[in-house]
């Protein structure tokens, strides 16, 4: 089957919504306001899931979606749970994502790092959630849950 890249991206966007449906009761109880999962492939094969379908639009259009791969694995990732720091994270104070952090007022965000092993061999899993810029409440429900 020949995929080409808008049609894994347009199928993805669509999964936006539904992903953000999903999210709802956790996002209604927590102050998290926004979810993606990223996994990326030995091969550069990657998969990029996100609750915001405007976001991931802004992303497309701009083709961050298609580097995302290289912007992650291109400055340093430590594994596990962590509260990232927007300021001083390499990858958050990239020029291109920090413009859709404040674009779409997003901070506070909280990253799980893994490496798995499976069918397609080895790959990174970032789970990450954020909540509204100067807002708390999402960092206290991520460190106590």
């Amino acid at each position: 089957m020949d995929m080409t890249l808008e049609k894994p991206a347009s199928v993805m966007l669509m999964q936006a919504n539904l992903i953000h449906e999903l999210c709802k009761p956790l996002f209604d109880s927590s102050g998290i306001a926004y979810f993606a999962y990223v996994e990326i492939f030995e091969n550069g094969d990657f998969i990029f899931l996100n609750s915001d379908a405007k976001l991931y639009s802004a992303l497309l259009k701009t083709k961050v979606v298609q580097r995302l791969p290289y912007k992650i694995l291109h400055h340093p990732i430590r594994l596990g749970l962590q509260l990232a720091d927007l300021e001083s994270e390499s990858y958050f104070a990239d020029p291109e994502i920090s413009h859709f952090l404040k674009t779409f007022n997003l901070g506070s965000l909280f990253r799980f790092a893994t490496l798995e092993t499976g069918v397609r061999g080895l790959s990174l899993r970032l789970y990450t959630y954020a909540g509204k810029a100067n807002q708390t409440e999402s960092n206290y429900y991520c460190i106590n849950n």
